[in-house]
């Protein structure tokens, strides 16, 4: 009798399989492709406690094995899947109890998210008068729109529960609550790869995931309307691409997840566009530098699969800037038009031609760095500093300063750590060994 160890699924099918086969070494290698395949803590358990039974110990060596790498998998999944159910709830808590308008012109951008939702899903130009704010006479809807049609959507099943009100609010937020949790799980995901288990401990990696997915700005963007959270979220999935690369090279997946990523990161806000310039570099350099074949090769991958990149990447956000181009005669990024909107409708001290820029005020770089406001507690770089950490509400409400410093200071201590482990991020792709093999006369190369 033939037993397919990838449809063993119960606990009874395997205590059959076993029974069939008889407890000897000959059941191990069927005993490890059943642990290949299946997720069944229950099942792991079983195999376990045949091992004792086999008399052979050489035998269910391979098995061990096999059983402590499963069971270090499933751990992981677990410790993944508690740092995103931390996250999901906390957000949830954070997001439902704040008041309207608790984060930077949420009321700007949920008329957006609102317009979408009470048009049936009909898109907004930038300068409607229904979403349009009258002191900056412009709208959110100039900027890319994706977070808020995701967040349209929620306000619709939300709807047909009877939310109205505060509650169509709310739902509009879980969109926000989604795509930070999505990004702790990529950032999870990508301290696997950047610190594997082979040579870091779980605090490690812990640490890695506390302080870049569960930093109090980073957790912020997700309890308010905005599209800051999808960049989050779209910056953490290329984040993660980038770590695949050092452990798996430029396979087709982790392409595509790049792809992805970029494309969500287009959709997302214009200020998160160096995500995608420097995924680029990224992508060009390590092929081109970082590759041991022949130049030619090098070059026919890097147009192979940047083609294919480039490709996934327009066709899932190309949309947007058409459309804008259509809309806007040609202004693919809808920048001008959006400014010549502010000239026509904004009050006259908030026009674009009246605003006192730092190129109006005849001001160096030493000028904008050490530059206060009157309604800022430090000056341009401080603020930019602690507001990367965490600063709340309108952006006036900051965290105690000793926080802040001691954020930065774990900065600052993990930037000139990575000089002491750059072995562990090598960008550079060997494709030979470094022994070599002699043939009769010849010594061959060994591929890897």
């Amino acid at each position: 009798m033939i037993i397919d160890p990838q449809k063993i699924t119960e606990i009874d099918e395997l205590e059959h399989s076993i029974d069939s086969m008889g407890l000897s070494k000959e059941i191990v290698p069927f005993l490890i492709e059943v642990l290949k395949t299946t997720r069944n803590r229950f099942l792991i358990n079983k195999i376990a406690i045949t091992l004792r039974d086999i008399k052979d110990d050489r035998a269910v060596e391979p098995i061990v094995d096999m059983l402590k790498k499963k069971e270090s998998e499933m751990n992981e999944k677990k410790i993944t899947m508690i740092w995103v159910l931390l996250a999901f709830i906390l957000l949830t808590a954070w997001a439902m109890s704040q008041p309207f308008h608790a984060g930077p012109d949420e009321d700007m951008r949920y008329l957006v998210a609102d317009y979408i939702y009470s048009n049936h899903g009909a898109l907004p130009r930038g300068d409607d008068p229904a979403i349009r704010n009258a002191t900056w006479g412009i709208s959110y809807a100039y900027y890319p729109i994706l977070s808020y049609m995701i967040s349209a959507a929620f306000m619709g099943v939300a709807s047909i529960f009877g939310a109205s009100g505060i509650a169509l609010l709310r739902a509009a937020r879980m969109a926000d609550v989604l795509f930070v949790t999505c990004a702790v799980y990529f950032l999870v995901k990508a301290s696997g790869k950047l610190f594997p288990r082979e040579k870091f401990s779980g605090e490690v990696r812990g640490l890695f995931t506390a302080l870049a997915g569960f930093m109090p700005q980073a957790i912020f963007l997700g309890t308010y309307v905005n599209t800051d959270s999808l960049a989050l979220m779209s910056a953490a999935l290329i984040l993660y691409a980038w770590a695949s690369y050092l452990r798996e090279d430029w396979t087709w997946k982790n392409c595509m997840i790049l792809a992805v990523g970029m494309a969500l990161c287009a959709l997302s806000y214009y200020n998160a566009y160096g995500w995608i310039l420097c995924s680029f570099f990224l992508f060009c350099l390590t092929v081109l530098l970082c590759r041991e074949e022949p130049l030619t090769q090098r070059v026919r991958f890097l147009f192979g699969r940047g083609a294919a990149i480039a490709g996934v990447t327009v066709a899932l956000c190309g949309w947007w800037f058409v459309r804008n181009g259509i809309l806007y005669d040609g202004d693919f990024l809808g920048r001008k038009t959006c400014t010549a909107c502010a000239e026509k409708y904004a009050h006259k001290d908030y026009r674009p031609s009246c605003y006192p820029t730092p190129e109006k005020l005849n001001w160096n770089w030493l000028d904008i760095i050490f530059y206060q406001d009157p309604g800022w507690y430090h000056n341009w770089i401080l603020t930019v500093c602690v507001s990367f950490i965490g600063t709340f509400g309108q952006m006036e409400i900051y965290m105690p300063y000793t926080v802040s410093k001691l954020y930065m200071l774990f900065f600052a201590v993990g930037i000139i750590s990575v000089f002491f482990v750059k072995e562990t991020f090598d960008l550079r792709k060997k494709m030979y060994v470094a022994q070599r093999k002699a043939v009769g006369n010849d010594r061959w190369k060994i591929k890897t």
